[in-house]
């Protein structure tokens, strides 16, 4: 068994409350952070840039934000891990 840790993957999608879903998606060079709402883009990042933009609903976009990262420490005391695989981040999915 190995003790590197594997790259992360190129996109991370984590369901939050009333079917928001937060995408982060990384890919070199092209790097951004988008946030949905029910499949339509509220906001996005752009860190190709310099400087980085941010477009789209602020707001919205924090709320999105604040509502993944309260999620992800949740998962993370209730199981010790906030892996986008695991099932405690999923549970929200269909």
């Amino acid at each position: 068994m190995s003790d590197q840790i594997p790259p992360p993957p190129d996109v991370y999608e984590f369901s939050v409350p009333a079917g928001e879903t937060l995408i982060l998606t990384k890919s070199a060079p092209n790097y951004s952070v988008t946030f949905h709402n029910g499949g339509v883009q509220v906001g996005a990042f752009d860190f190709n840039v310099t400087p980085s933009t941010f477009t789209g609903d602020v707001d919205e976009s924090a709320k999105l934000f604040v509502e993944a990262v309260i999620k992800m420490f949740d998962a993370y005391k209730a199981t010790g891990s906030i892996r986008p695989d695991d099932a405690s981040l999923n549970q929200d999915k269909p």
